[in-house]
């Protein structure tokens, strides 16, 4: 549904209470003044204005900052990959910890080898390294609600527009897609995965390619809002409405979901919270050696709005 409407005396309050807990919270922090080192594995990644990594690494740096720490931004390799000269530029600069943004598996070795007690917090990325924890969303029962709630809105025919297989994020995700499936006793349709990479062009491609099929879906549950919007240029190209004829839903929550037309049904990941949980957890770590790395998985929450078809379904 829309976005209420709060008048200026409710916005006033609420920015009075926020600016309130950041002062009690940086009042009651044991000042660290330590080095933290932002590693980013690819350039999207890294850009201010990604849909969930742009308030990951808001979050996270004002997190840092509430401990008086420093930030070291390296930036992104172009392969996805750890590479060891970040990680190198980072011990140079006297980071006593790091936190990785997004990637996929590769470099294994990286931190095992050569910096095997180095501090790292790996965000929504395989952790590697016996000093390694990870912070993210549960993907897999994240990415069920969208599809379970695609099927309690009376569709049938549920496909999906995957991420790039080969990143933990997005096969978890198709797990999610492909076990609620299973229990809702839907046979399995392997010509319903379309396999995309996050971008417009990818949502577009998999939605086409959805369309051309001799049974086509009549609901889309897509990996990501950025996806999503490609996908319901691909149904307006060909004539068809979102959701009358396929309704879709995205994943993320970006800041255009709600703008859209019609407004996407998305899950909100809890971005800031997960850059929080990550500075917690480096944190943690730099103060405690012993500290077993965490595994911090943080729920997902299904926002319904119109794309999904709800309004129309019984």
């Amino acid at each position: 549904m829309s976005t209420p409407r709060r008048n200026a005396s409710e916005v006033v309050e609420r920015l009075v209470r926020e600016e309130f807990a950041r002062q009690e919270l940086a009042a009651g922090e044991e000042q660290l003044g330590s080095e933290i080192g932002f590693v980013f594995t690819s350039t999207s990644v890294a850009d201010d204005t990604h849909a969930f990594y742009g308030p990951v690494v808001s979050a996270a740096r004002r997190r840092a900052s509430s401990f008086g720490c420093d930030i070291l931004y390296i930036a992104p390799t172009t392969d996805s990959w750890l590479e060891a000269s970040s990680v190198e530029r980072c011990i140079e600069q006297g980071a006593a910890g790091l936190v990785v943004f997004g990637g996929a598996d590769g470099n294994p070795d990286v931190l095992s080898r050569r910096f095997e007690s180095l501090p790292v917090v790996f965000v929504e990325y395989d952790t590697i390294g016996s000093r390694s924890a990870h912070v993210g969303i549960d993907n897999e029962s994240a990415f069920g609600m969208a599809v379970g709630h695609l099927a309690a809105t009376g569709h049938s025919r549920i496909a999906t527009i995957t991420g790039p297989l080969h990143t933990r994020v997005a096969a978890e995700r198709l797990i999610g897609y492909r076990s609620t499936l299973e229990r809702l006793g839907y046979p399995p349709r392997p010509e319903y995965i379309a396999v995309g990479d996050y971008s417009v062009g990818s949502g577009q491609e998999g939605m086409r390619q959805l369309l051309a099929l001799e049974t086509p879906p009549d609901s889309v549950a897509v990996a990501c809002d950025v996806q999503a919007a490609g996908a319901i240029m691909a149904l307006e190209e060909a004539g068809l409405r979102c959701p009358e004829d396929v309704a879709i839903t995205g994943f993320d929550d970006a800041d255009f979901a709600d703008e859209l037309d019609p407004a996407l049904t998305t899950v909100r990941q809890p971005a800031r919270e997960i850059g929080a949980a990550a500075i917690d957890a480096l944190v943690g770590m730099m103060r405690d050696p012993s500290l077993q790395p965490p595994v911090v998985l943080l729920p997902g929450e299904l926002v319904v709005r119109y794309s999904c078809g709800a309004g129309i379904r019984v």
